[in-house]
């Protein structure tokens, strides 16, 4: 399901197009103040749209103009709906390549350092980018590290999390910060494992 919590990218008008479809192809009995929160516009918007899209012969709709409206996809709105979807896909695909190979990048220099051997401090999305590259250029992901309790135990990426304090136990060339909104923090937290002779680096 496509939804509007982007943080980075500004939702575009087509992007909202697919939203609105998507919607109206889930609930025909959806309401334009749903509608207007789930595209992040308002609801004099949604109205906009929904004209735009009976004029192209995207949706019909029948009932009252103020209540009981029901939308309807027709074949061309269909259509359209996946032609967007996989647009959609493809750019999000991109942008996950172009991440995975800035961070790939970022590990080269790591092991041309003669680091080999890595925990990842982060159990979230840029964690996994960043074990898939890893174990493309041959660097040994040894653990996953987290501060959050309660990620502590549960299995991630085929490994159990485990507290920081482990990282002595697992006895790692380097720890990689992988975290980008907090990678500062982490690292004024852990930069004294330096002293034991286990590198701190940021991504």
């Amino acid at each position: 399901m496509i939804n509007n919590q982007l943080t980075f990218l500004q939702p575009t008008a087509i992007y909202r197009e697919l939203i609105l479809l998507e919607e109206i192809g889930r609930n025909p009995k959806v309401t334009q103040g749903i509608l207007a929160r789930k595209a992040g516009i308002v609801p004099a918007m949604v109205n906009n749209y929904i004209k735009s899209f009976v004029k192209e012969g995207h949706i019909t709709v029948d009932g009252n103009k103020t209540r009981n409206m029901t939308y309807s996809l027709t074949v061309e709105g269909e259509r359209k709906k996946f032609n967007l979807l996989i647009s959609y896909v493809k750019e999000t695909v991109s942008l996950y390549k172009n991440a995975k190979e800035g961070i790939k990048a970022r590990l080269y220099e790591f092991k041309a350092e003669g680091i080999k051997r890595v925990v990842l401090y982060g159990a979230a999305d840029t964690a996994e980018l960043t074990y898939s590259a890893a174990e493309e250029i041959g660097l040994k992901v040894m653990g996953i590290v987290d501060s959050d309790i309660k990620k502590q135990g549960k299995e991630f990426l085929g490994k159990k999390i485990a507290n920081p304090q482990m990282i002595h136990e697992i006895i790692p060339d380097a720890v990689v910060i992988a975290s980008f909104g907090c990678q500062n923090q982490i690292y004024e937290e852990i930069k004294i494992l330096e002293h034991a002779g286990i590198k701190v680096r940021k991504l």
